[in-house]
Formats: structure tokens, C-alpha cells, sequence
């Protein structure tokens, strides 16, 4: 089964969004697509 999806995190800690995309990353089979920060002032 071939089935895709698209998954959004909201965090609010630069260093942890950086942490979940690495765990995330090596843990499954998944792509990332973009990461940034929202609010400039965070």
C-alpha cells in the first residue's frame, strides 16, 4: 500500500523543532519539506 501524507509539528523552541526533525528524519521513512520558524521574534 502506497499512501501519501502531509504532517505539520508547531513547536516553540527552534532547538527542539531541529531535535523532532532529526528523530523524525532517521526514525521513519519520511521526507522533510520545509522548516523555519514562524514569528521572527521567537
Amino acid at each position: 500500500m502506497n499512501e501519501n501524507a502531509i504532517g505539520l509539528i508547531e513547536l516553540t523552541s527552534i532547538a527542539t523543532g531541529f531535535q523532532v526533525a532529526d528523530t523524525l528524519l532517521k526514525s521513519a521513512d519520511v521526507r522533510l519539506l520545509l522548516a523555519r520558524s514562524i514569528c521572527s521574534g521567537k
